[in-house]
């Protein structure tokens, strides 16, 4: 990131990036997005997607989970496996834990 760019802008930026790209790609509703936990994400073997579980939401449930995977894209520019990733090291580098909890958090 730039170097002129605090730290809380940086995961701002990065957060939703990343969510926007996942919105756009899965076709998923946005609140149920909002609620994916980290325990819900699984990366495919071969690095090039991860697929989703989605447990809980307006119109999912444990009993009815919606289940999608998205793929890594050529341009990294609007890549939404691209942008999780890019995400989720601004959040190691802040010290941010990314074992549990919500994905996409305020």
């Amino acid at each position: 990131s730039d170097s002129n760019t605090s730290p809380r802008d940086a995961y701002l930026l990065a957060r939703d990036s990343a969510f926007f790209k996942v919105a756009m790609f899965a076709g998923d509703r946005l609140d149920d997005l909002c609620h994916t936990k980290f325990n819900e994400i699984l990366r495919y073997p071969d690095g090039e997607g991860l697929l989703f579980n989605h447990t809980e939401g307006k119109t999912v449930r444990v009993d009815r989970p919606n289940v999608f995977g998205i793929r890594r894209v050529g341009n990294p520019t609007i890549c939404p496996v691209t942008g999780l990733e890019v995400y989720w090291k601004i959040c190691e580098e802040l010290g941010l834990s990314l074992t549990s909890g919500y994905v996409f958090r305020t």
